[in-house]
């Protein structure tokens, strides 16, 4: 039979030292995270000269391990899709974790052309605060129109990529309805290294019937245009190819749209570097939307 000894007093005081070092190195969490405040972007981002977008995205592949990310703060950011088109326009905010003010280099990658030489927009993230902008292109970029993706980069003193950065960030592209009320579809950012080169990416929770409309988008990261493929799961699957221009994004109507009902989009690419994906669905009567980001196929 197993006897349990009683503890000793040389054990008890071993003990009393550990615990008491154990709660001198506990710092709580509010003393190493300062509360958040948050303020409205009031004044307009900055369009200032800057390395290009295809320098800025160089510096972030070398700086950066090419490893897949878990959702949590960040030295990047991307917005797959955003824009300020007829009937539509869109709300960021932005969030630094960091207790020092944070400048971003923050890139519109317009929809169907080459932006390898589009230079930056500077904005200067204060410390431990959110900033939002209501019409984000109107008040933030001066852009009247135009859809496309918004890469964020943190860069230090010097325009380098910061790899000390705390960002992170949320978006939603709206439109209004007859009463003033807002239908919105949310898109969280996702990192610039998304989809890795090679890798098979899935959105689902999608539809496309008579009344639900689909759309499928890509983001190319890539020195050259590339071609994804992009399969429709359905009762049967169909696939479709998007052509992407260097550094840029496209988003399509999906092929034989209203015909299918419930539906998933695979992508599958002949990228050699991170790519993003998304699949976005209308409510073709009442304008309520949603968006789906792609999921890894392992």
């Amino acid at each position: 039979m197993h006897v349990r000894r009683p503890w000793d007093l040389t054990s008890l005081r071993c003990l009393l030292v550990l615990v008491a070092i154990f709660l001198a190195c506990s710092v709580p969490l509010a003393a190493e995270s300062p509360s958040l405040g948050i303020q409205e972007g009031t004044l307009a981002l900055k369009a200032e000269g800057g390395r290009s977008l295809d320098r800025a995205l160089d510096d972030v592949h070398a700086r950066r391990a090419k490893a897949l990310l878990l959702d949590a703060a960040t030295t990047d950011l991307l917005f797959p899709v955003l824009g300020k088109i007829p009937g539509w326009q869109s709300d960021v905010m932005l969030i630094n974790y960091r207790p020092v003010a944070q400048v971003l280099h923050i890139f519109f990658m317009a929809q169907g052309q080459n932006n390898a030489s589009a230079t930056p927009y500077t904005y200067t993230l204060p410390a431990n605060r959110m900033v939002y902008w209501h019409d984000f292109f109107g008040t933030g970029l001066g852009i009247s129109n135009g859809l496309g993706s918004i890469m964020i980069l943190a860069v230090n003193a010097g325009g380098s990529a910061d790899s000390q950065a705390l960002i992170d960030g949320s978006a939603r592209l709206f439109q209004t309805d007859a009463a003033g009320g807002t239908l919105a579809q949310m898109f969280p950012s996702v990192p610039v290294h998304d989809v890795p080169a090679g890798t098979g990416a899935t959105a689902v929770g999608l539809r496309s019937d008579a009344h639900f409309r689909t759309n499928a988008g890509v983001v190319n990261f890539d020195s050259v245009a590339r071609t994804f493929t992009v399969s429709i799961v359905a009762a049967s699957v169909s696939s479709f190819t998007i052509d992407v221009p260097p550094y840029s994004m496209m988003q399509v109507r999906i092929p034989n749209d209203g015909s299918y009902g419930d539906i998933a989009l695979q992508f599958t690419s002949t990228a050699t570097n991170f790519w993003s994906a998304y699949g976005a669905s209308v409510d073709n009567i009442s304008g309520d939307s949603w968006s789906a980001h792609v999921a890894l196929q392992f």
